[in-house]
């Protein structure tokens, strides 16, 4: 009884675990140097609900973009991710031929879903990658250990 009674004081006076804090992702608000360009595409993907996305990027009228410059909007859009994705997936036909994102946005998009816990979107994405002979082996063991849950079995 006197053990219980002692138990029960400890963890009385034990402070409540503290909940986990909300991870602070850059913003281009907060970048220096940035192109006009980018700024404005960080804005819109900042500014903009999913659902309208690609018609408000479409309205801006870029003609064609560089892989740096998909690198830099993916890079300050981790608050953001359905709009970040949907960027993704716009910008593939305006890069230089023969269209594709460099190996470096694909990783960007990878840890962008992992951070904001679309595990699933996640594992589709490094499947795609695999599937283009942008992941090797030795890339997949790395995002493997970094102990992010496994991927859903398939039927």
């Amino acid at each position: 009884m006197r053990y219980h009674r002692k138990l029960l004081i400890d963890l009385a006076a034990t402070p409540p675990p503290e909940t986990p804090k909300r991870q602070r992702f850059p913003s281009y608000l907060e970048a220096p140097n940035l192109s006009s360009e980018t700024c404005l595409l960080c804005e819109i993907l900042a500014t903009t609900t999913i659902s309208s996305i690609e018609r408000a990027l479409n309205d801006f009228g870029v003609r064609a973009l560089s892989p740096a410059d998909v690198k830099f909007v993916l890079k300050l859009s981790y608050a953001h991710t359905g709009p970040a994705v949907a960027f993704f997936r716009w910008a593939v036909p305006l890069l230089p031929r023969p269209h594709h994102h460099s190996p470096y946005s694909w990783n960007l998009i990878v840890d962008l879903l992992g951070k904001s816990l679309r595990f699933n979107t996640m594992w589709d994405t490094v499947r795609a990658m695999h599937n283009r002979l942008l992941l090797s082996h030795l890339r997949l063991n790395l995002l493997l250990l970094r102990r992010r849950p496994p991927p859903p079995q398939r039927p």
